[in-house]
């Protein structure tokens, strides 16, 4: 007698673990960032995408900046496999570098502008 066994391919694909970076691929980002802060960045999406154009094991998508002001500069970038079905796991990272006119607040500093 054959037994029927069924498959949740849903629990199936929940299993799978999504795509990473590499701590490489997260410094060399880090990198663009902190070489582009403050100066021109209408190269750097570029430069992100050039970066990852000829590496196929790391299933990247795209970048975007959210912020380049001032205070901050931030790229999101989105690693996993392309399309929008429900068995694909996106990854997103967000990189920040503070701004060289933007100050690291001081240890205690909110609490001297009280006084």
């Amino acid at each position: 007698m054959a037994t029927i066994r069924f498959i949740d391919s849903m629990d199936v694909e929940a299993q799978k673990s999504a795509k990473c970076l590499t701590i490489r691929e997260r410094q060399v980002i880090r990198n663009l960032l902190a070489d582009t802060v403050g100066k021109n960045t209408s190269t750097l999406i570029s430069q992100i995408n050039s970066y990852f154009e000829f590496r196929e094991d790391s299933q990247f998508q795209g970048a975007s900046i959210i912020q380049d002001d001032k205070n901050w500069l931030k790229v999101k970038l989105h690693v996993g496999n392309p399309g929008c079905t429900a068995f694909n796991k996106v990854t997103s990272y967000q990189f920040k570098i503070r701004h060289p006119e933007n100050p690291v607040p001081t240890k205690f500093s909110h609490l001297r502008n009280n006084n």
